[in-house]
């Protein structure tokens, strides 16, 4: 992603995002240039923090401080070694919120809760799996389905874009005239599970993206507020949706999380009576 400085004091017309080119012009977002150098300079391998981070004010989803949500699964193979199918994204779209299938926004029926539509969530999809570009494409366009889970439509203004690739193999840009190898690629006929991998992947990270963040305050006083954990929790407990993880053991795929799921660790945590948000930034 490319960040343009400009002085937002100066521009305050500026501010629009060019999502063709993945390009972000700080009107509302609170950054400064000063902001991007040392995010670049403490970038640093690990986990990675989610929530408001990365994100100005500006990105939301659903109306709430939205930004950096992450995910992973674990595709079991016939060897026993399993593909990891890990995803980053920025949530930053619309829409009413559905968690699990719960119709979070119209059960909280708040007044001033307004629908937000726009914007453009961008997600990175990486996978060990050996896979061609013909199909790292079709994955990549699995991860839609993925959002199309927590929301009740994608609005005409929401710029969406996936990347995918595989860490499996690499084609270098200059072969010197020699034929490139490639390991065994997966068949169409076996991608499935890597499919069904991608989308609840997206899905869970969207709503990390949400659980992770925190109310923020950007130029001109603009506030993003971060949604209602409490409110999240009483709503699933009125649906029965809590605990799923260790309710339903099985996966249509085998499809397992890497780890027992963030969203249902972050919901666990909220009905000790200890538990404060995790700050994120």
């Amino acid at each position: 992603m490319c960040v343009y400085p400009h002085r937002a004091d100066q521009h305050p017309e500026c501010g629009n995002r060019n999502d063709r080119a993945g390009e972000i012009f700080p009107r509302s977002a609170g950054e400064r240039e000063g902001d991007v150098l040392q995010a670049v300079k403490s970038a640093a391998s690990g986990p990675v923090q989610e929530g408001a981070v990365g994100a100005g004010t500006g990105t939301t989803a659903f109306s709430w401080k939205g930004g950096i949500g992450t995910s992973l699964r674990l595709v079991p193979r016939k060897d026993g070694t399993p593909y990891t199918i890990g995803v980053l994204l920025q949530s930053n779209f619309g829409g009413m919120l559905s968690i699990n299938g719960v119709p979070f926004t119209r059960e909280i029926n708040q007044p001033g809760v307004e629908s937000k539509t726009d914007g453009s969530c961008m997600i990175v999809v990486a996978t060990d799996a050996p896979l061609s570009d013909r199909n790292l494409k079709r994955l990549a366009k699995r991860a839609f389905n993925g959002m199309a889970r927590t929301t009740n439509f994608m609005a005409n203004s929401s710029g969406d874009y996936t990347i995918a690739f595989s860490t499996a193999y690499r084609i270098p840009h200059n072969t010197g005239g020699k034929p490139v190898e490639t390991p065994p690629l997966i068949a169409n006929d076996d991608i499935n599970p890597l499919f069904n991998a991608v989308e609840e992947a997206v899905q869970e990270a969207v709503y990390n993206s949400l659980f992770m963040a925190t109310t923020v305050t950007g130029f001109q006083g603009k506030k993003a507020e971060a949604i209602n954990l409490e409110d999240v929790v009483r709503i699933m407990k009125k649906y029965n949706m809590l605990d799923l993880g260790k309710r339903l053991k099985w996966f249509y795929y085998s499809c397992e999380a890497a780890i027992d799921t963030e969203t249902e660790m972050v919901l666990s945590f909220l009905q000790s009576s200890n538990w404060m948000r995790q700050t994120s930034r």
